[in-house]
């Protein structure tokens, strides 16, 4: 009876602790607001205002956004919450805070479930590295639906491995999987796979005669709630991310399960991606890495190891397959059989320390994760990753407000989507952007067509700029360094009237004026 009650003690120490790291500056930290951030933050406030989206289309069950086609649900979740708190980076990045926090105790739950440590330490020490892993702490402070998606297919996952000694559980797991569809594109490939992969392993088991009710419930309540997702099959909607697989890429898997990709240095090529000096979890983590790896593989006859193993195949094959490079964001469900393993190798190493040495060693080892974690995240990172977080973007916003007289172009060379961050930074009334965005992708909204190369509202021009035709009107040209060289600003008479830096005091952005 004490054990258990200092374990809740510990969990909930564990989840306060967590809460805090998920949530501390979470309006400033990442700098800036992402270009995927704003896009998802102003269709809500869209379908708020109008009950349509940013191209002007009604209620859509995939958000067409810049061409990703992104299931709805999270969307239409903030859109429920601007009705009753400010549009904030703070509101839209708490979501994936929220979602964090609970994976850490449903992560708690499963590793309890599936009874694999012989040290009832092993259990709580685990569930700790889980919920401040530099992998979880990032993706526990976005706005958008990685991390909610993450989340309700852990549940789905969870209860599918109750379902084992119980099926009555199928019904559930597969009414949470389907819901997790219509988070992100992730989870319509994981979803699926995961209860194919699952139902084979059990199919002597539960695939048998006496549980035939169990399994029509389950089937007909994932196809009700799949009904959405079947109405879109046959569009290009639907298939929007299927032109990125490519059967060779498989031995990227080698890539993903290489301690050097895990614990020392993250190759995902998108620096929005990455923090500095950290890879997806702590380097002392690999050595309860190669413990646990030998263990899987040595007692993979038992059903737990199988499922262990199933997971890690599941939620790699969509990374792996969808892109050349390591994409650290689609692989993050990998996270919960990295973190199984881990702990069992934890669990191994502290059976053969002294009892006495036990907290010792992991409270060296925890004090200096997040001593790595708070240098590395809270304070490098907001510094050396702010331009990748598209910093600045809120300051051209408020200079383009302050002049609502002149005519502005934004040069969008280097970032092709970012006229929904002016957009976003603006509050720009939607119902008035769409008497101004082109009716083409709102008549052909589900058929995939190439994105606009021009976008234009208010006083505000969005495309690349023309060197033959736009210094000789009156505007203001704004784009990052490379946009007007030296010479350029004196062949076509443009006066520099303004510089936006970085936190590290570099130009980031660059205004001028024509001589029109």
């Amino acid at each position: 009876m004490l054990t258990k009650k200092l374990n809740l003690l510990f969990i909930f120490f564990v989840l306060s602790f967590s809460g805090f790291l998920y949530f501390y500056k979470l309006s400033t930290i990442p700098s800036g607001f992402y270009v995927d951030e704003a896009s998802v933050a102003y269709n809500a406030y869209s379908i708020l205002m109008t009950g349509k989206d940013e191209y002007g289309f009604s209620y859509p069950i995939y958000f067409r956004l810049m061409g990703s086609y992104t299931p709805s649900l999270l969307i239409y979740l903030f859109s429920f919450l601007l009705r009753f708190f400010d549009m904030s980076v703070m509101l839209f990045r708490s979501i994936s805070a929220v979602s964090a926090l609970l994976s850490v105790y449903i992560f708690y739950l499963l590793v309890k479930k599936m009874k694999l440590y012989k040290l009832n330490m092993s259990y709580l020490a685990i569930t700790l590295f889980y919920s401040i892993s530099p992998w979880i702490v990032f993706n526990a402070r976005l706005g958008y639906e990685t991390t909610l998606g993450f989340l309700i297919f852990n549940i789905g996952t969870y209860l599918l491995f109750l379902a084992y000694k119980k099926p009555k559980y199928l019904a559930w797991a597969a009414a949470v999987l389907s819901i997790s569809t219509y988070v992100s594109h992730n989870q319509r490939v994981l979803a699926p796979l995961f209860l194919i992969g699952f139902l084979f392993l059990v199919r002597k088991k539960i695939l048998v005669k006496r549980n035939i009710n169990i399994l029509s419930t389950a089937f007909v309540v994932g196809l009700i709630l799949n009904i959405p997702n079947l109405y879109m099959f046959g569009t290009k909607a639907f298939w929007i991310k299927s032109a990125q697989f490519d059967i060779s890429n498989f031995w990227n898997l080698l890539v993903y399960l290489s301690p050097k990709t895990l614990f020392y240095k993250n190759p995902d090529i998108d620096l929005q991606h990455t923090v500095p000096k950290l890879s997806m979890m702590f380097n002392w983590m690999v050595i309860p890495y190669f413990v646990g790896m030998y263990l899987v593989i040595k007692r993979v006859r038992d059903f737990r190891y199988k499922y262990i193993i199933l997971y890690i195949v599941v939620t790699l094959l969509p990374s792996i397959f969808s892109s050349y490079f390591v994409s650290s964001q689609k692989s993050l469900p990998f996270i919960i059989p990295l973190a199984i393993i881990l702990g069992l190798g934890i669990d191994e190493i502290l059976r053969h320390i002294k009892v006495a040495m036990r907290v010792v060693v992991l409270v060296f080892v925890a004090a200096y994760s997040i001593l790595v974690l708070y240098t590395s995240y809270f304070i490098l990172f907001p510094i050396e990753r702010a331009r990748g977080w598209n910093y600045g973007y809120d300051q051209i916003a408020e200079f383009v407000r302050e002049r609502p007289n002149d005519a502005f172009l934004l040069d969008d060379t280097r970032n092709p989507r970012s006229y929904i961050l002016l957009l976003y930074h603006l509050r720009y009334p939607p119902a008035k952007y769409h008497q101004e965005v082109d009716p083409f992708y709102r008549n052909n909204y589900y058929k995939a067509p190439d994105p606009a190369t021009t976008y234009r509202f208010s006083n505000v021009e969005v495309r690349s700029l023309d060197w033959e035709k736009d210094p000789k009107r009156d505007m203001i040209i704004i784009g990052d360094p490379l946009v007007v060289s030296e010479q350029q600003m004196e062949e076509h008479k443009l006066t520099k009237i303004e510089e936006f830096d970085d936190p590290l005091g570099n130009v980031i952005f660059q205004a001028y004026k024509t001589q029109q």
